[in-house]
């Protein structure tokens, strides 16, 4: 899997005033941004934010920076598309600096606690080393801290020199501006308590689907919403759709495309829907209105696990 790639601040172009978000005498000052009026809630975290200085000495280089709408691709060069996917609204930025280095925190606001639970999941999978007690759910690695609460999305972030030992209180700061609210999907909850799934990925798009490179994909057929994960020595997705009908027209989709293709056999006479592809067994099936997709390295590790996922997802 790859890692995640931490937007550096260096790398980002001077937006100047227009993206600025400036704050004068107490007042938020929203200027060029498209922001919506009438959201106290969120100029209120980004008075909060803007009040985060001096955390052990490390203080605030120049303003608290907003961006909204496509203004994000100035924030996050050549990613942007995938926070969009998973319903981004806006982002908060602020450098902190001391003599030993520099710290970035970026605090992305989206639709909701499943969006913003969605984009952490993305962020952390394979990517982070340990928990982190921050938010409702956080994550750590060499040089940065992620977490997810209510609608918000975190990422405090080492640009250079030494600041891991700080890194920390900054989290803690930004974490009390934010306010709780929600939880993970209920499938995330399903897979992790009922099957032990790990590294979960909850996607709402083909770009989000893609972070477990081991699962297959047509190009004619719909990514939307759905879950992967690691269970065992298996990988795991669920996909949702609208409704029955839709689910067996993609299930459909992906068993003609790759029976057809050299290297990928279908196995009909087991009818379980396994395909062999490049050693491993994958097996696809559709319980309701839900895709299930496993892909292991035999066939009794890839039949009894998909036995086990539609048991879990068809209740």
């Amino acid at each position: 899997m790859s890692a995640v790639r931490l937007v550096r601040a260096d790398t980002r172009r001077d937006l100047g005033s227009r993206l600025r978000l400036a704050l004068m005498l107490g007042s938020v000052l929203l200027v060029g941004l498209g922001v919506r009026a009438g959201v106290p809630d969120s100029l209120d975290i980004a008075r909060s934010l803007s009040k985060i200085n001096g955390v052990q000495g490390w203080k605030m280089e120049d303003t608290l920076r907003a961006f909204a709408g496509e203004a994000l691709y100035e924030l996050v060069d050549g990613g942007a598309a995938l926070y969009m996917e998973y319903g981004f609204v806006r982002a908060y930025a602020m450098r902190f600096g001391r003599e030993e280095g520099r710290i970035s925190v970026e605090v992305y606001e989206m639709n909701g606690p499943p969006e913003a639970f969605g984009l952490y999941s993305y962020l952390s999978a394979g990517s982070t080393t340990g928990q982190a007690k921050f938010g409702q759910e956080g994550g750590e690695g060499d040089g940065f801290i992620l977490f997810w609460k209510g609608r918000w999305t975190v990422a405090v972030t080492t640009l250079q020199g030494d600041a891991q030992g700080v890194l920390p209180a900054i989290a803690r700061m930004v974490d009390r501006t934010l306010p709780a609210e929600g939880s993970e999907p209920e499938l995330v909850t399903t897979l992790r308590s009922r099957l032990g799934a790990s590294d979960v990925v909850s996607f709402r798009g083909i770009l989000g689907y893609q972070k477990r490179r081991s699962l297959i994909f047509a190009g004619q057929i719909h990514i939307g919403e759905g879950v992967s994960g690691k269970v065992d020595d298996c990988d795991v997705a669920v996909l949702l759709y609208l409704d029955e009908k839709s689910c067996r027209q993609a299930l459909q989709a992906l068993v003609d495309s790759f029976s057809v293709q050299s290297g990928a056999v279908l196995d009909r006479a087991m009818d379980n829907g396994l395909i062999t592809l490049n050693g491993d067994y994958v097996s696809l099936q559709s319980v309701g209105k839900r895709l299930v997709q496993i892909r292991g390295p035999g066939i009794t590790d890839a039949v009894r696990m998909a036995d086990r996922v539609k048991a879990v997802v068809g209740q």
